[in-house]
């Protein structure tokens, strides 16, 4: 019989991606995930329509600051700051009365920073 031990951490991790993956069952469109030591972060739909997701997992327990921008063709149209201590999804809905198109959404962590191409149809 073999015996799988599993941190803490490593917990936190398989309850983070099933979080994520449950959701993205009721989302359309494809996620863009991004996962290092600290974070993971998936945005989803992506492309969407009016709104998005911004999924942000956490690996440790402490709590995370954080700050989320939007652009478009270099011009700001979105930010605010975060302070989270467990997983969560912040929904994104400023794209309502915005051109369809590229933007760039930027997160900040203290440490790194995310950035990832949204598509709006």
């Amino acid at each position: 019989m073999t015996r799988i031990n599993f941190s803490v951490s490593n917990l936190m991790t398989i309850a983070a991606l099933f979080l994520f993956a449950s959701t993205l069952l009721f989302s359309c469109g494809k996620p863009d995930i991004s996962v290092n030591e600290k974070y993971h972060v998936a945005v989803y739909p992506n492309p969407c329509i009016d709104a998005f997701t911004v999924g942000i997992g956490m690996f440790s327990s402490s709590t995370t600051i954080f700050t989320i921008s939007l652009t478009k063709d270099g011009k700001e149209i979105y930010k605010e700051d975060f302070s989270i201590s467990s997983t969560t999804g912040i929904p994104i809905d400023v794209l309502i009365n915005e051109p369809e198109g590229a933007y760039l959404l930027k997160i900040e962590f203290e440490d790194e920073i995310e950035i990832i191409k949204i598509i709006k149809i």
